[in-house]
């Protein structure tokens, strides 16, 4: 098997888990959710791209050669939160306990550490997670970036094909970029009057920031004023935003190998920041003998029409149902037992409008409906002409609030062969404790009072559409125009 090296920017996945999930805690109040979406993503990573050696490059410190450059580098950053700064600790241990190589330097920052490191190992085909589009200037013919996005939920995959196409450069021509336009969020100044768009335009025509400078007299007007008044400020910011790729930091190809899958002293460490959704997954782990393991349920398939009405009569008159349909399989549990439908099977006569009737009883009655993906499951039940009413839950809803992932499909909840058996059942025993965890986190009212309703919302939006006057769709877009290139005057 080929090399594979993945080279995460530590501090930038860090900072990217902390704030797209809620503030989570273990029973000890611990901090955790940077922790647990780091963990979520590096395991994402080893089973999605399936490396063959892992690298973490960190920031060691503020101040940086950049920062003797320029004193007003990056300064008008605001502070690391300090529920953040608590887990850099858990961070390092759970990294070093799951055997991954950790790279820092003093003087430096992370980048340069990633830098530095794609460019040692060229002859291996290597991979950058980052959410920092300043690593696009290190993409070549082994090299691509890996663009977390949303958060960390969606992936954006950048060679050099993706680069011209999406961003109209080459990699040598990023840092060129940024020396005309600056950067707010580092605080580089670039040259004052050039925006995006502008910088785009010289870096095309000239193709690079010295064949600007080599070929001024081409330009007029106030660009080739400002491109003279703040050339050492162009230049300036071209030092800082070119990643150094010749950091003296100790790492060899050898030791970015890693443990997969975990060692139970990684385990160990979930259970203690009680990492239930990792935890789940026994294959993430060399021993699991120990894993929890899914209570065995009773599954009851359904075969005559007398069998459907015994089920509505049960259902009609319990507290609250499970549903979920895969297919052409209908699944309902009222608790421990898994009521298994066929929607296709012979139950010899008049089984369509049975199963109808039945389907339009038990979504009408008092029970709660305990779902996965509600607004779906109503669109189904519209095909077949029957309206939904009354109180539901809808577990991928919770799920979402409570874990700060995106919830797409079953797989989400639905987590090994045993759970498919019975997926009505884990619906059913888990809408339990995602209610709990809602109230924990001061969310119930949240999931109440808006995600629920919106559900509604949307299910009639989806189904009526959403008129648009292309007039004054038109208008306003020549407008806007107008008004974009004053602002760019």
């Amino acid at each position: 098997m080929a090399n594979k090296l993945v080279i995460i920017d530590g501090n930038s996945l860090f900072y990217r888990s902390f704030y797209a999930l809620p503030l989570l805690t273990n029973s000890n109040g611990e901090y955790s959710n940077a922790v647990y979406g780091f963990a979520i993503q590096i395991t994402k990573i080893i089973n999605e791209i399936k490396p063959t050696h892992i690298a973490v490059a960190f920031d060691a410190g503020k101040h940086t050669f950049r920062n003797d450059l320029y004193s007003a580098y990056k300064a008008t950053r605001k502070p690391m939160p300090s529920e953040l700064r608590g887990q850099i600790e858990p961070l390092k241990k759970m990294l070093d306990l799951m055997n991954i190589q950790m790279c820092e330097k003093v003087g430096v920052e992370g980048d340069d550490i990633v830098g530095t490191l794609a460019k040692r190992f060229a002859d291996t085909e290597t991979i950058i997670v980052t959410a920092d589009r300043d690593t696009l200037q290190l993409i070549d013919d082994t090299t691509k970036v890996y663009f977390t996005k949303k958060g960390t939920s969606e992936i954006y995959i950048v060679d050099k094909e993706v680069l011209k196409t999406d961003f109209g450069v080459s990699p040598n021509q990023v840092v060129d970029l940024k020396a005309l336009q600056g950067d707010k969020s580092d605080n580089i100044p670039g040259v004052a009057g050039i925006g995006e768009k502008s910088a785009h335009s010289l870096i095309e025509k000239f193709g690079s920031l010295d064949g600007i400078y080599q070929n001024i007299n081409e330009i007029s007007g106030k660009q080739k004023e400002n491109l003279i008044t703040y050339k050492d400020d162009a230049y300036l910011s071209y030092q800082l935003a070119k990643i150094k790729t010749d950091v003296d930091v100790k790492c060899d190809l050898k030791e970015c190998e890693f443990v997969y899958p975990y060692s139970a002293e990684v385990q160990d460490f979930f259970k203690r920041y009680e990492f239930k959704t990792l935890l789940k997954k026994p294959e993430h782990f060399q021993n699991n003998h120990d894993m929890p393991i899914n209570k065995k349920y009773q599954k009851i398939a359904i075969n005559s029409i007398q069998e459907l009405k015994n089920v509505q009569d049960l259902i009609i008159n319990r507290e609250s149902f499970a549903f979920f349909i895969n297919n052409n399989d209908i699944n309902i549990s009222v608790g421990d037992k898994e009521i298994a439908i066929n929607l296709k099977a012979d139950y010899n006569i008049g089984i369509e409008t049975a199963i109808n009737d039945f389907l339009k009883t038990i979504f009408n009655c008092n029970s709660e409906k305990i779902l996965f993906d509600s607004k779906q499951i109503k669109h189904s039940l519209k095909d077949k002409k029957i309206a939904f009413s009354g109180r539901f839950f809808d577990l991928s809803i919770a799920k979402h609030l409570v874990d700060g992932m995106s919830v797409k499909s079953p797989n989400d909840i639905l987590l090994d062969e045993e759970d498919w058996q019975t997926p009505a059942c884990i619906i059913f025993k888990l809408k339990k404790e995602y209610e709990q965890q809602l109230k924990n986190l001061g969310m119930h009212s949240l999931y109440t009072d808006i995600e629920l309703p919106l559900v509604d919302v949307l299910f009639d939006m989806e189904n009526v559409g959403v008129k648009v006057d292309v007039d004054v769709l038109n208008e306003l877009s020549a407008r806007f125009k107008e008004e974009l290139l004053q602002l760019e005057q």
